[in-house]
């Protein structure tokens, strides 16, 4: 995540509450280090997350997480392109439900190789049950989300309350830094500008307003809003 600024955050959950180290480099002899943070318990599972700055532009980095006795796989990732750089970007949405059609969409990504992927939300039929999470979305989207940054609005599957729990877990998982009452944001990729809305407060004063004063200031030749129920709607659910 936060692929923006010559940055990116690699994020993990474990089992256990012991000592990460995060190596990376731009070959696989990984020649550089970085200490992860702590971010939250659920469900006796802990996530950690370590974030990576000072990146070089465009190029591709490879990376491992370690422990004194086990070795993840060793991933990569890209650095984010120049600011003026055409991307590319692939969108999605409804994850859900279905983890072998989700599986084959994943496998279509993988071909494509975007630089991004946006998400519209509804990652899990029931956003408000732990396990659902890494049976149909993590255990089918870690080929996918394992070396291509995503960015994503939230969705009601997560945030109602006949499903969802008010966008807690989805909170934890993608945005541990954001009130999960409070779910918009904004992303500088490439020579794009991705806003992301919380469907939830079409009339939301402050919300508004930081959308106003967000697309006022962006630079980007292009700008790109997604929420996830549109403002208008032809053609029912």
């Amino acid at each position: 995540s936060d692929p923006g600024n010559n940055s990116i955050t690699v994020r993990w959950e474990s089992d256990n509450k012991i000592d990460f180290k995060l190596f990376y480099g731009l070959d696989d002899s990984l020649t550089h280090f970085q200490k992860p943070e702590f971010i939250a318990e659920k469900e006796g599972h802990f996530l950690f997350q370590a974030k990576i700055t000072n990146l070089t532009s465009g190029k591709l980095y490879y990376y491992q997480v370690n422990t004194e006795k086990v070795k993840s796989p060793i991933g990569t990732f890209k650095a984010a392109l120049p600011k003026k750089s055409p991307i590319s970007f692939i969108v999605i949405g409804d994850s859900r439900s279905k983890p072998l059609m989700f599986e084959k969409i994943v496998e279509q990504i993988n071909k494509k190789n975007p630089d991004l992927i946006l998400s519209s939300g509804d990652f899990v039929g029931k956003g408000g049950d732990y396990e659902q999470w890494g049976e149909h979305y993590f255990n089918v989207a870690e080929k996918m989300i394992n070396h291509i940054p995503l960015f994503s609005a939230v969705g009601d599957h997560e945030a109602d309350e006949v499903d969802g729990d008010e966008a807690v877990l989805f909170s934890h998982f993608l945005f541990p830094e954001k009130n999960h009452l409070k779910l918009w944001s904004s992303l500088d990729y490439g020579n794009a500008h991705f806003v992301a809305l919380d469907y939830r407060y079409p009339y939301n004063e402050e919300m508004i307003e930081w959308f106003k004063k967000d697309m006022s200031d962006a630079k980007a030749k292009w700008r790109f809003v997604i929420m996830h129920k549109p403002s208008y709607n032809l053609g029912g659910h």
